[in-house]
């Protein structure tokens, strides 16, 4: 058990990485949207082209829980996906030079993959990190 505790606080992001990390890969979800918008504007508008704009302002009326809900998912997807097939690293962690491991050093599986971005969306590194706590959700998480 020791073992597998030295190598996580040898490769444990520190929380700014990590908080650099959710906001990089927030801005990416967030241009992904923007994109969207400006590529049915520009179908619309140039091949009166109407099934991406009509998606768009749909999107656009929902209500609250189900905008959060949605973008929730597709932030849930971006994550598993992107970290699945570039064996540990999104955007984010790319740019900050992290990645995510097991707790024995190893590359992570598909089933650890999805394990890690189900817990990462109950926020329990803001549970977990207090001093006496190393992080609950380390033992996937990593970077």
């Amino acid at each position: 058990m020791r073992k597998y505790l030295v190598i996580v606080d040898r490769n444990r992001a520190e929380k700014l990485t990590r908080f650099a990390n959710f906001i990089i890969d927030r801005v990416v979800i967030s241009v992904f949207f923007l994109a969207l918008g400006f590529i049915a504007s520009l179908l619309y508008s140039l091949a009166n082209i109407d099934f991406l704009i009509n998606i768009v302002y749909k999107m656009s009326e929902m209500n609250r829980f189900l905008d959060i809900l949605i973008t929730s998912l597709i932030y849930f997807m971006y994550t598993f996906l992107i970290e699945y097939f570039t064996k540990g690293r999104s955007i984010g962690k790319y740019i900050t030079g992290t990645k995510v491991i097991c707790i024995d050093g190893t590359e992570p599986t598909f089933n650890d993959y999805l394990i890690r971005n189900i817990s990462g969306i109950v926020p329990f590194d803001t549970l977990s990190f207090s001093e006496k706590m190393a992080g609950m959700t380390n033992g996937v998480k990593q970077g």
